[in-house]
């Protein structure tokens, strides 16, 4: 099985469980905010196109 395969079947599991992805990310999010409090802003964005790339398709 190709990488590409992987990487589909990895998007459309994350997809079908996108509600409990999300707070996983929020989560992880504030644990780096906290250990690095100037970097906060791209530490937002990130957690944000990381919870709009598992959304449901």
């Amino acid at each position: 099985m190709g990488f590409s395969k992987w990487v589909k079947q990895a998007q459309k599991l994350a997809g079908q469980h996108s509600d409990k992805i999300a707070p996983v990310i929020d989560k992880a999010a504030d644990k780096a905010k906290a250990s690095q409090p100037s970097k906060s802003s791209h530490i937002d964005k990130v957690a944000d196109l990381a919870k709009k790339s598992v959304k449901k398709p």
